[in-house]
């Protein structure tokens, strides 16, 4: 009995090294925004020692300047939520990439076993059709000899 070999084992290898390099970009995106995300932690909690801090100056060009960079982490708040939001889409982009490529592969998988079970039952029809003919040739060699 020779042995089973998938006609399509090229594309399905190509499928699943599609599904690995998107798993692996989902990974890296996921990891970019948990550190977005941290980055915008630390400017939080900066923005809230500013605030506390306010209490406590005395002079007006202290408070001056501590308006000043308050405003400044503001703004570095605002563009960071903008940075996680973009870093979000793009997750949400790959993920659906990732979804896909899972999906074309199993399509391959499941094509490949089907034609692994058409061969099986193939070889399976062509051993009985042998024996078959081997059991016709034996009985009619028999009912010859006698």
């Amino acid at each position: 009995m020779k042995t089973y070999r998938f006609s399509m084992e090229n594309i399905l290898n190509l499928r699943e090294n599609r599904e690995k390099n998107t798993m692996e970009d989902l990974a890296k995106v996921q990891n970019q925004l948990e550190i977005q995300k941290s980055i915008l932690e630390d400017l939080v909690l900066e923005e809230r020692k500013i605030k506390d801090s306010a209490v406590h100056l005395k002079d007006i060009h202290e408070l001056r300047h501590h308006n000043l960079y308050k405003e400044d982490i503001e703004e570095k708040i605002n563009r960071q939520d903008e940075i996680i939001d973009k870093t979000s889409t793009k997750l949400e982009e790959v993920r659906q990439k990732f979804i896909e490529a899972q999906r074309e592969r199993k399509i391959m998988e499941n094509l490949k076993e089907r034609d692994r079970e058409d061969y099986i039952d193939n070889m399976k029809q062509q051993e009985q059709r042998e024996l078959d003919e081997i059991a016709v040739l034996r009985y009619a060699q028999l009912n010859s000899l006698q």
